[in-house]
């Protein structure tokens, strides 16, 4: 056993988690979070100012890590909402050096149109929260398209997130998830090890039933559906998880190629933290505003040739 703790005392990835600082904590155990008390979890505290993983943290007074916008759009203004997890939110970064801001900066510089892009992505969000904030949030602000960014991780959190909520025994208010727990016999006295275990086949469904909430819920209210693959290192969507979102009627936006051929160790906020800095939320920005320069109609413009079958934009 002393063999074994001191191979892993000397071992490089050892040393560098043992880098990280005490207060390295997920955004939700920080100021700048709050516990919401049902399936929702946690949100950002509006108007909250503090030093988050190394960098300046501002929520503006809407909850969202991004500048300050009025609920009502301007007029002549082409709206786009992001929902996402920590990538798309912001972590060890100002808000004004996110990949969001930087696309916006950019259009705004480059077209008559004006655009907004409004930063509903909180750390650690599964696609179940990426929903709820659309329902209860998202629509209020009157956007033009929605645009949810995903991750090849995202069948296993919604299934992890799913299983919180039942376990924490959180009212939840949607059929599907409803029916979902009792075929998989979850009940709140289910431990995550079997949870886990019973979910498992099941979590493609959850992921098709949310995904296709989400997408209907936009059509319903006049708002353009729009799925962004961001990975977080080389990976790529899954067949099913492609199939999920056609199937769901997402315009799609490939980025699965954004970090190929990058030394990613010169992209992280730090060597414990894999999250991109400002390089690579530079890196991103270039990625998605040259697929959104290939697609006008995701911009509110008309498309001058149609798209691909697969509707896909590979960098």
């Amino acid at each position: 056993m002393a063999a074994h703790n001191a191979a892993r005392v000397d071992s490089p990835l050892w040393k560098v988690e043992a880098m990280k600082p005490p207060d390295w904590i997920p955004v939700q155990s920080s100021a700048a979070g709050h516990r919401t008390n049902d399936a929702l979890e946690y949100e950002l505290v509006p108007s909250t100012a503090i030093v988050f993983k190394g960098a300046p943290f501002h929520v503006n007074r809407w909850g969202m890590h991004d500048r300050e916008y009025s609920r009502e759009k301007p007029p002549g203004t082409y709206r786009i909402a992001l929902l996402g997890a920590s990538y798309v939110m912001g972590v060890g970064v100002a808000n004004s050096d996110t990949f969001e801001a930087l696309v916006e900066d950019r259009l705004n510089r480059r077209h008559d149109r004006r655009y907004e892009l409004l930063n509903f992505a909180v750390g650690g969000y599964s696609p179940l929260q990426d929903m709820i904030t659309l329902e209860r949030k998202v629509f209020d602000f009157n956007p033009d398209a929605v645009f949810y960014f995903a991750h090849r991780g995202d069948p296993d959190s919604a299934v992890k997130h799913l299983w919180r909520i039942s376990h924490q025994n959180v009212r939840v208010d949607y059929s599907f998830l409803v029916d979902l727990l009792h075929d998989a016999g979850i009940d709140a006295g289910t431990t995550r090890a079997i949870a886990m275990r019973r979910l498992e086949p099941l979590k493609m469904r959850l992921l098709e039933s949310i995904y296709q909430r989400i997408a209907d819920q936009c059509r319903a209210h006049g708002v353009r559906p729009v799925w962004v693959f961001l990975p977080t290192g080389s990976e790529r969507a899954s067949d099913a998880q492609a199939a999920a979102v056609r199937a769901a009627g997402f315009a799609m936006v490939d980025l699965s190629g954004v970090f190929k051929g990058v030394d990613r160790s010169s992209l992280r906020i730090t060597p414990w933290d894999g999250h991109p800095n400002i390089m690579g939320h530079q890196l991103i920005a270039q990625h998605l505003y040259a697929a959104l320069e290939q697609r006008p109609d995701l911009l509110g413009a008309p498309a001058s040739t149609p798209p691909p079958a697969s509707d896909h934009h590979e960098q």
